[in-house]
C-alpha cells in the first residue's frame, strides 16, 4: 500500500479508517490518517 501512487484507504466493514497510503492523505489534504476522521461518512 505505501508505494502505490493512486489513493488508498483503508476501513473495516463498519466503516471506521484505520489507514492510508501517502496519495490518500495527500489527496485529501492531510498529513496522518488520525486527521481523515473516524469513518467514511
Amino acid at each position: 500500500m505505501r508505494l502505490a501512487s493512486h489513493s488508498v484507504v483503508v476501513m473495516d466493514q463498519t466503516g471506521i479508517v484505520f489507514g492510508a497510503n501517502a496519495a490518500a492523505l495527500t489527496m485529501h489534504g492531510v498529513a496522518k490518517v488520525e486527521e481523515l476522521g473516524e469513518t467514511a461518512d
